[in-house]
């Protein structure tokens, strides 16, 4: 039987999801093979690997960009909540992540900043990991 070769794609996936959630991050990679090997793969290598990868962006920027996005695409609860987490750990205040909700508000209403903003304060209450407020009054 012949071995395939990982991937480097999927190598830096597995890294970079470890980074964003170094707790459950590789244990729901071993779930979703389990589902799927295949979709699995696309999601570490691909979205992961190649995509969340790159450096253009720092990884603060990406994760407010991700909250952004699942807060207009209305996700109450599991994504959002795990990358409000993930921005606490790549460095962002609470007062930046807030700052998202608020600037979302224009495009998705309120009910859906609300839901947002319900998951910005338990996250930290829960983690305690978003750090205090750094930046200096304009």
């Amino acid at each position: 039987m012949e071995v395939t070769p990982v991937p480097e794609s999927y190598l830096k996936g597995l890294e970079e999801i470890a980074g964003i959630d170094p707790e459950n991050g590789p244990l729901f990679v071993e779930e979703l093979k389990k589902v799927s090997p295949d979709f699995a793969e696309y999601f570490v290598g691909f979205a992961h690997g190649k995509i969340h990868a790159r450096t253009i962006l720092e990884p603060k920027v990406k994760e407010l960009i991700a909250i952004a996005i699942l807060i207009g695409l209305g996700d109450g609860k599991s994504h959002l909540r795990l990358h409000i987490l993930a921005a606490c750990r790549a460095g962002c205040t609470q007062k930046e992540i807030i700052e998202v909700i608020i600037q979302s508000i224009v495009f998705v209403g309120f009910t859906r900043a609300l839901a947002a903003l319900h998951q910005v304060k338990e996250v930290c209450a829960e983690y305690g990991d978003c750090q205090p407020d750094r930046s200096t009054k304009r």
